[in-house]
């Protein structure tokens, strides 16, 4: 923030008036405050923060900026929030982490995220729901659990909404809370409305209080993208809670699951699944939509089992109208460069399938780390190169040039994107990053010859620019990869 500071006031600060958006991830004290800065002018360390964040505030010029994001463990003082409820009242997307959800509320909100701790999570979540207006977008972040209290406050609370219903075109609810808390989900929300319905670190029962809540009121006509990201197991019974889910959603056009134990249930046809597995509640649990699917993620959240050539097999003869695909390919396949050529062969030969996807436009593989040669973790190993991966990229896009004519984006990894500079050395990350393989995006490139040939080849690219030349595509804004402060923190 401080260098922030520094360089408005060297010759930036007349640039502001053109800010239309402001995102602080991450904030925490200046690197340059020494303790000996603050101890004896009094000024705490969390408080000299709070005064940084209010000053890099005040640069704005008042009522310019329409979005606000702030992401961080830390607070965000109550201060600093009066302060853009009096001087920012153009801002209409706001989402803050570490607040009075409250006081977030506002008459020109349009998109909104509010975070509720252990002490937020029974009548204040209450009041906040009571007091919501019309929304395009909101996410109730619910983290760290619920008690006992909150348990019994929503087991009591008959009809939170009082008849009335919460209207938003895009819900969000990372984190869980009481079945209690389920039991009148139901009745909080217009489903009717509801266009985009995210779930994340969650639990699938809260699918079945919405079906539930079909039989009594409105239904989910205008359901387009869901989303589940979940480290809780799936059992037989939310297979077939998802297969029913699927099945009463008929505009649904965008799925994307990432569960621990997905793999495991098997991918195929009801007419070709075991007629004993299936009675035991075991479906295909998208089975429904194999004539109106563009978008599908199907991950293994616990990073446990990748998908294999038969299911990949079944979902792109089965799914002919995808565009989108996100799943995780075999680790066998890990860009050895003493056997670039065998891994190679042999991963596009796992990929054959997607030749039967003519509408396909991206892939995205949900590759993990490979360990490098002597066992440590903490390195991108060496053979593991960015200049291998490329390489693929180019041999998958010609391979796929002719069945796949849109096809023009792959996505290789997790998490954080790789920054690319020529004669670097491995990627190395001392945090839990360092286990995943992280992002590389490649976008396909024609090169037209003289002669009329035309050369296709893999362009390396960014996250930014992916979504810059095709905002259209949802992938690159739903890798289960991010946390929840980088979702919130980036859009996700």
């Amino acid at each position: 923030l401080a260098c922030f500071e520094k360089c408005m006031y060297q010759g930036a600060l007349n640039n502001l008036r053109f800010a239309k958006s402001l995102t602080l991830y991450e904030i925490a004290c200046s690197p340059g405050l020494r303790a000996s800065d603050w101890q004896g002018s009094g000024r705490e360390p969390e408080r000299a923060r709070q005064e940084d964040i209010l000053r890099v505030l005040k640069l704005f010029p008042n009522n310019r900026l329409c979005s606000l994001r702030y992401s961080s463990v830390l607070p965000f003082s109550a201060v600093c929030i009066d302060y853009l409820n009096q001087y920012q009242v153009s801002i209409k997307d706001i989402h803050v982490a570490g607040c009075d959800p409250l006081a977030l509320i506002g008459g020109s909100r349009r998109s909104l995220t509010a975070y509720f701790g252990m002490e937020a999570k029974s009548h204040i979540l209450f009041r906040f729901l009571r007091s919501l207006k019309p929304l395009e977008s909101l996410t109730i972040s619910l983290p760290g659990g619920w008690n006992e209290l909150d348990n019994h406050y929503w087991d009591i609370t008959l009809d939170p909404m009082a008849g009335n219903r919460v209207s938003t075109k895009s819900l969000t609810l990372p984190g869980c809370m009481p079945r209690s808390f389920g039991d009148k989900f139901q009745r909080m929300f217009d489903w009717s409305i509801l266009t985009s319905l995210s779930f994340f670190e969650g639990n699938l029962w809260l699918v079945k209080d919405i079906m539930e809540s079909q039989y009594e009121g409105p239904d989910l006509r205008n359901l387009v993208h869901f989303q589940c990201y979940t480290l809780d197991y799936i059992f037989e019974q939310d297979t077939l809670i998802l297969y029913e889910f699927f099945k009463m959603t008929e505009s649904l056009r965008h799925v994307l699951l990432s569960i621990s134990g997905l793999t495991y249930l098997p991918v195929d046809t009801p007419e070709r699944l075991d007629i004993e597995y299936t009675t035991r509640g075991h479906y295909f649990a998208l089975w429904p939509l194999r004539n109106r699917l563009l978008t599908m993620v199907w991950h293994d959240a616990g990073q446990e089992r990748p998908l294999d050539k038969k299911s990949l097999d079944c979902i792109c003869r089965s799914f002919a109208s995808l565009q989108e695909l996100g799943f995780a390919a075999p680790q066998a396949f890990d860009a050895k460069a003493d056997k670039e050529s065998m891994w190679n062969e042999d991963l596009l030969e796992y990929l054959a399938p997607l030749s039967h996807v003519k509408t396909l436009r991206m892939v995205h593989l949900y590759q993990k780390f490979t360990e490098s040669e002597d066992g440590d973790e903490r390195f991108w190993p060496q053979h593991q190169t960015t200049a291998n991966i490329q390489a693929f990229a180019t041999l998958l896009f010609q391979w796929a040039h002719s069945y796949c004519p849109q096809f023009e984006v792959f996505v290789w990894g997790l998490y954080e994107e790789v920054k690319v500079v020529k004669g670097a050395q491995p990627w190395k990350s001392t945090g839990d990053a360092s286990k995943f393989v992280p992002e590389l995006f490649f976008m396909k490139k024609l090169l037209h010859g003289q002669n009329g040939a035309i050369q296709i080849t893999a362009s390396f690219t960014t996250r930014s620019r992916v979504r810059a030349d095709f905002p259209e595509l949802l992938l690159p804004k739903s890798d289960p990869g991010f946390d929840e402060l980088a979702r919130a923190a980036f859009g996700h």
